[in-house]
């Protein structure tokens, strides 16, 4: 079970969950009931950039942007024209 933000204990089953929820950006609400913790506990260790929540959800977040960012150059640099255009569009979504 998790504990409160400042005594956070997770097992590895559910850092691997907090990971994926970023990967696939599932708002607080979904984690809450997936987890089947309190929605205000979720919100605030999601904004809070010290809870090892937080950081799993983002190490996530991120890694699944550079996975596709990745992909998408992969098949830029054997000229597929739309991986260019989507390539080029997330970069200037980031700017």
């Amino acid at each position: 079970m998790i504990n409160s933000a400042n005594g956070l204990t997770l097992n590895e089953r559910q850092r691997e969950m907090i990971v994926d929820f970023g990967a696939f950006a599932y708002n607080a609400k979904k984690i809450s009931v997936i987890l089947e913790l309190p929605l205000d506990f979720i919100e605030k260790s999601l904004k809070d950039e010290s809870t090892e929540i937080h950081k799993l959800y983002f190490k996530g977040l991120y890694t699944a942007e550079y996975v596709l960012d990745k992909k998408m150059f992969d098949l830029a640099q054997q000229g597929d024209i739309k991986a260019i255009d989507r390539l080029k569009s997330r970069i200037m979504q980031r700017k």
